[in-house]
């Protein structure tokens, strides 16, 4: 199996206005998965100032965040960065159910 590697020099994105939006609930888990994603975004060109940040309580309010910024029709890109980790509760299946009955298709917008 072979694993696509984007040659640098052929991948800049630049111009283009994306929407990060990030989970607080695992802040320790998302705040790195922020930082990751816009070091990704700085190395194919695009600007800090084509980001715009938005945070939400947790990984269930992604959707409908994402939802509402897509319907803003400005954005090229929109990223979502969430963490649920499983423990000893039955909340890990509760929102993971929820999350997959409530997140919009790309056809839905």
């Amino acid at each position: 199996m072979s694993i696509f590697k984007p040659s640098k020099r052929n991948f800049n994105i630049g111009g283009v206005r994306i929407a990060i939006i990030v989970s607080r609930w695992n802040g320790s888990v998302t705040d790195n998965l922020l930082v990751g994603a816009r070091h990704g975004l700085a190395e194919n060109g695009v600007r800090k100032k084509d980001i715009d940040l938005f945070r939400v309580p947790g990984a269930f309010e992604l959707p409908l965040a994402c939802q509402k910024a897509a319907q803003q029709g400005v954005y090229d890109g929109i990223i979502a960065l969430g963490c649920i980790i499983r423990g000893g509760t039955p909340h890990f299946e509760y929102v993971c159910g929820c999350l997959l009955y409530t997140s919009p298709s790309p056809r839905d917008s």
